[in-house]
């Protein structure tokens, strides 16, 4: 096989193996919602705490525990899937603030 071949050859190869990560990467955060809340609520204690709407497709979901402070904001689709958009530690309610208090 002639050099440009075997160059040629590598280089599809690598941008197959490269678009096959993209995908698998994008993949792992994605499955059922319930599924997901499920492993929220026994992995780390999380339920849901507020929903919000992103648009016609989308809603947004925010998962806490509230003994340990963790939290998971989720994208739901409409079809049911739900992904992982971040999640951290240490979250906190805070109380409403007076009215007539300006930002």
């Amino acid at each position: 096989m002639s050099r440009a071949r075997y160059l040629l050859f590598f280089s599809a190869v690598l941008l197959l193996l490269l678009a096959w990560a993209k995908y698998a990467l994008a993949q792992a955060n994605c499955a059922p919602r319930d599924f997901i809340a499920m492993r929220l609520a026994t992995g780390y204690g999380e339920a849901l705490q507020s929903r919000g709407y992103i648009n016609e497709t989308q809603i947004l979901e925010i998962y806490v525990a509230q003994d340990t402070g963790t939290w998971t904001v989720l994208t739901v689709q409409s079809n049911g899937n739900a992904c992982v958009l971040t999640s951290g530690q240490h979250f906190v309610t805070l109380p409403p603030e007076p009215k007539g208090i300006d930002g």
